[in-house]
């Protein structure tokens, strides 16, 4: 395979950490903790429609790569990703390199809770 380019790392992505906490009644409650930011490739796959709760949602699944970063070694499918305002859940990790030189993420979009 070859080597990633640079010049195909043209966007930056901010990758955000589930964090739970409880409110005041004990239930829990998700929020965000920034990791920080890196450049990626975008890479729309396929687009559908779906209904929920009586709304049309355009959902997007998506590849994203990065260069390998220690801030993401501990990157898991509970995290997502932001770029433009479009917040991208992953929906797997995969490490394509055995040099452990680029982290492929498949996300969606569309269909997430913000």
């Amino acid at each position: 395979m070859a080597a990633m380019k640079a010049g195909n790392l043209d966007k930056r992505l901010d990758i955000e950490q589930p964090i739970t906490t409880q409110d005041g009644a004990g239930s829990p409650v998700v929020s965000w903790l920034a990791v920080g930011t890196v450049w990626a490739s975008i890479e729309p796959i396929k687009g559908r429609e779906a209904m929920t709760a009586n709304q049309n949602l355009a959902i997007m699944d998506t590849r994203i790569k990065v260069r390998a970063h220690p801030l993401l070694s501990s990157i898991n499918a509970k995290w997502r990703v932001k770029y433009n305002g479009i917040i991208y859940n992953i929906v797997s990790v995969a490490h394509i390199e055995l040099g452990n030189r680029e982290i492929e993420l498949m996300c969606v979009s569309g269909a997430n809770d913000g």
